[in-house]
């Protein structure tokens, strides 16, 4: 890794290998940077940002615990920007601090399963097997949550559907009862959904029409009269009538 002082390179256990724990505790190659207070940093060979700033701008850096290496989401570059005058001193309390945090968070998810444990909390605790329990136990429950979540969702929709059935059969009724008391029909939807319950066939053109043109009709005892909007080059349909009409002898003979 050219322009950076390394002076040791070794295998060693990544905290994580693809987003997840490191359970298997697989090696890598890594190369020991240098110390910043009394953290050993190390950088990984393959895992560089693609648009750095500066030489040491390139590769993410791990603080070492034991044989582990974890990360601590920035490079060289980005550390020293992050602190008040870039100095050492203050670099090594940034990671102190953000250990500090991370040890914080473990012991959160110890008193409380319903939070995520912190790997790297645990593996400046000691405790990183214990840490892949906690793991687990919370993936459980996250899993049990989601599955009642889905079942709740699944119930409402359910509900929903069933007030949508129970709204339409509603206006399916009041139409129906248009059709047999008189008055005026609006939309073409409720036309087509009237035509398809009574099993009356509507050419694939006339649905069309129907659904994108049909205004209104009005019902005055046997006369059917019909408005549409018009559009460019668009004609009316001569079938709407007897669609109408059959709907209305339909309905009269149901009744």
């Amino acid at each position: 890794m050219k322009g950076s002082a390394i002076t040791m390179a070794k295998l060693m256990n990544p905290l994580f290998i693809g987003g997840m724990f490191n359970r298997e505790g697989k090696k890598i190659r890594a190369e020991y940077l240098k110390n910043i207070g009394n953290y050993p940093i190390w950088i990984t060979e393959g895992e560089y940002k693609q648009y750095p700033y500066a030489e040491n701008d390139k590769y993410y850096l791990y603080i070492q615990h034991g044989d582990w290496i974890a990360p601590i989401g920035c490079t060289e570059y980005q550390l020293i920007e992050n602190v008040e005058g870039g100095t050492e001193v203050n670099q090594a309390t940034l990671i102190k601090n953000f250990i500090h945090q991370c040890i914080e968070q473990y012991n959160e998810a110890k008193n409380n399963t319903d939070k995520f444990p912190n790997f790297i909390g645990a593996l400046f605790s000691n405790e990183l097997y214990q840490c892949n329990k906690l793991s687990s136990i919370y993936k459980i429950k996250q899993e049990e949550k989601e599955i009642e979540i889905r079942k709740l969702q699944a119930e409402q929709e359910a509900i929903e559907a069933e007030e949508a059935k129970r709204k339409e059969k509603l206006k399916l009724k009041e139409v129906e009862d248009i059709f047999i008391t008189g008055g005026k029909i609006k939309g073409g939807d409720i036309i087509v959904k009237l035509a398809d319950k009574y099993n009356i066939n509507i050419p694939i053109r006339t649905r069309g029409w129907i659904l994108n043109t049909f205004a209104e009709s009005t019902i005055e005892h046997d006369k059917i009269s019909c408005r549409y909007y018009k559009v460019k080059n668009g004609k009316g349909s001569t079938k709407i009538y007897d669609i109408l009409h059959a709907i209305r002898t339909a309905i009269l003979q149901s009744a």
